[in-house]
C-alpha cells in the first residue's frame, strides 16, 4: 500500500485569470481578483488546476507536488519562488507544511 495525499482538505476557487497562467502554475493574487503566474519572491495562493476563457480555477488548499529548490527540506517554513521558478524557503509569504521533497524528481509535496 503506498502513501497517498491526492484530494485531502482540497478547495478550490475561481479567479480572473492572467494570459500567462497555465494550468499547473503556482500563481499569486492582484486587488483584481486576478491571478498572476507567481513569480520570484512572491507570495503564492494556490495552484492553477485549469485555465480556459480568461478563468482560472486555483487550488488554495489541500496539497499540491510543484518544481522544488535542492535547498528545499520537509516542516513549516515560508513558501516563495526562487529565480527559476521552484518552491523554496523565503522571508515573507505564507507558512506551508513541506510534507516531503523528491530531490531525485526536484519536487515537493506541500500542504497549503
Amino acid at each position: 500500500m503506498d502513501i497517498s495525499f491526492e484530494g485531502y482538505a482540497a478547495q478550490a476557487v475561481t479567479f480572473y485569470a492572467d494570459e500567462g497562467v497555465s494550468a499547473g502554475d503556482a500563481v499569486t493574487l492582484s486587488d483584481g481578483m486576478t491571478v498572476y503566474k507567481a513569480e520570484e519572491n512572491s507570495d503564492i495562493i494556490g495552484v492553477a488546476l485549469l485555465v480556459r476563457d480568461g478563468y482560472a480555477t486555483v487550488q488554495t488548499a489541500g496539497v499540491v507536488t510543484l518544481p522544488a529548490s535542492d535547498f528545499l527540506s520537509a516542516g513549516y517554513t515560508k513558501l516563495t519562488l526562487d529565480g527559476e521558478g521552484k518552491l523554496a524557503s523565503g522571508e515573507t509569504g505564507p507558512e506551508r507544511l513541506v510534507i516531503c521533497v523528491d530531490s531525485s524528481a526536484g519536487t515537493a509535496t506541500v500542504l497549503l
